[in-house]
């Protein structure tokens, strides 16, 4: 709620001649409960996410990231060794590099 629509609030009710003071204690424990809720949802985020880690649902970017570090090393030997064109050589062994750049830029 916008601060300008709860000033309209408060002025509406005051017209009607009801108390400011009740409506201001109303809106203060009315932010206090929104922000006890966001508080709560985020323990329950951060509880969800540590139970699917321990069930092994989740693994680490880094991780990940290394693994395919060693594949893409193993790929760059073969690569290497094999018997196409220097050219070619150089064209898998680029492709390789931008896949793994762009993998590290993914955190």
């Amino acid at each position: 709620m916008t601060f300008g629509l709860v000033s309209g609030l408060i002025l509406l009710i005051c017209k009607k001649g009801k108390s400011t003071n009740g409506m201001v204690t109303q809106l203060t424990q009315l932010k206090s409960k929104k922000q006890q809720l966001r508080r709560t949802k985020e323990e329950a985020d951060k509880l969800e996410l540590l139970n699917a880690k321990t069930r092994g649902e989740l693994v680490e970017v880094e991780k990940i990231i290394n693994y395919f570090s060693e594949i893409a090393s193993v790929l760059k030997n073969i690569i290497l060794n094999d018997s196409i064109t220097e050219d070619a050589k150089d064209k898998c062994l680029r492709n390789i590099s931008s896949g793994l750049a762009k993998m590290k830029n993914i955190k």
